[in-house]
């Protein structure tokens, strides 16, 4: 079924809500002001409409998020029909810009509410010149850890301790700070550290035990995991 099907289900399933779910929570702050729809726990769960001060969404809901497949209203008259996370436009979807001069669609990839082109794009690699390669994925839901896997493609990555992440400064739209490191260890030539963040978009500043540095933009919000392989 197209991604427009499915939407149009969604919708027809919310035309049989008539009363506002007054005890039913939407923890997405942009549309916490009225909750129509399915609840779980207290909070908005499966298909429901919500609103906000500017923006009304009608689709999926998880957890309270404003997080799948639906339709985001926006004040000024423009419609985005795709794939949400927490609110933002992440991943395929169709956005009509309604303007006195006429409409316009723009079909593609979004992600952290940006719109990324024909490939759906969830990060960006500044600076790994130090690595012979690297290999970043994120999670499919939310999430805010960072888990680095520093291997040696030649042995042992150091004698010892192994080579970690030292340091880590996270950059947000509102301003700087260091990256919360959960724990670091060793696996026989891998060394693992897990640091934790509190913001997306970031980009993220980091340098290791044995001097190499680097710089990623990470564009959505989830678990990733960076694996950089290092050549002795």
């Amino acid at each position: 079924m197209s991604l427009q099907k499915n939407i149009a289900v969604l919708l027809f399933m919310l035309s049989g809500y008539n009363s506002f779910a007054q005890d039913c929570k939407v923890l997405t702050h942009a549309f916490s002001v009225k909750y129509v729809g399915e609840c779980k726990k207290g909070l908005a769960h499966g298909a429901g409409e919500a609103w906000g001060d500017a923006l009304r969404y009608a689709g999926e809901f998880k957890k309270g998020a404003v997080t799948g497949k639906g339709v985001i209203y926006f004040e000024n008259g423009s419609t985005y029909t795709g794939v949400v996370q927490d609110g933002l436009r992440e991943g395929k979807g169709e956005m009509l810009y309604h303007k006195a001069e006429g409409d316009s669609i723009v079909k593609g990839y979004w992600s952290a509410d940006v719109y990324r082109g024909d490939r759906y794009t969830t990060y960006k690699v500044n600076s790994s010149a130090s690595f012979a390669s690297y290999d970043i994925s994120p999670s499919s839901a939310s999430g805010d850890l960072l888990t680095f896997e520093i291997t040696s493609t030649s042995g042992q990555p150091n004698t010892g301790s192994g080579i970690y992440v030292s340091n880590l400064l996270v950059k947000c739209n509102d301003g700087e700070g260091w990256g919360k490191v959960n724990s670091t260890y060793n696996s026989n030539n891998t060394s693992f550290t897990t640091v934790q963040i509190t913001c997306f978009p970031a980009v993220i500043q980091g340098r290791l035990t044995n001097g190499n540095t680097f710089e990623i933009e990470l564009y959505k919000a989830a678990n990733w995991k960076i694996k950089f392989y290092i050549n002795k």
